[in-house]
């Protein structure tokens, strides 16, 4: 499921289209529990002049790190959104689903993040969190060669 993710965000992300609120409320499941990103109803086109009215949901939401708001990055802050999604994905959780959203963007524009230590893919989202990432395909790749990595380590043990 985050594979799907990263490969429609990719995807997206080649036809030149944000889709400026990325979260797992826009995923849509399907048999095979197969994922596909949806509801581009905010979403802009790059060198449209259109500059999105919604912003990402805090737990999904690029801190600012020195920046202004609209000084971030776009491609950062849809990866850090799905980075979001995939700790969701795998924590069966929100980031900090104890916390209120003001609390949330505090503790990101400190630097905690959600404790990954039980998340198999620890590193690729806090990779997202910490705008390791360039493009949605690292993200995919990285996402990639860790499941391929798995299959090898089963293999191994059968």
């Amino acid at each position: 499921m985050a594979l799907d993710t990263a490969v429609g965000l990719s995807y997206i992300h080649s036809c030149k289209v944000r889709h400026a609120d990325l979260s797992c409320r826009n995923l849509f499941l399907f048999d095979g529990l197969r994922v596909k990103i949806g509801d581009l109803g905010d979403s802009a086109v790059e060198g449209d002049g259109f500059t999105p009215t919604v912003y990402e949901e805090a737990r999904y939401a690029l801190p600012c790190r020195g920046r202004d708001l609209d000084e971030r990055p776009v491609a950062k802050i849809e990866l850090f959104a799905l980075g979001s999604a995939i700790y969701e994905i795998l924590a069966w959780a929100r980031p900090f689903p104890e916390l209120q959203d003001e609390e949330v963007e505090e503790r990101y524009s400190r630097e905690k993040f959600p404790c990954l230590d039980n998340i198999g893919i620890g590193v690729i989202v806090m990779n997202c969190w910490k705008e390791v990432y360039k493009t949605a395909d690292e993200v995919a790749a990285a996402l990639a060669g860790s499941l391929r990595s798995e299959d090898t380590t089963a293999n191994e043990i059968q």
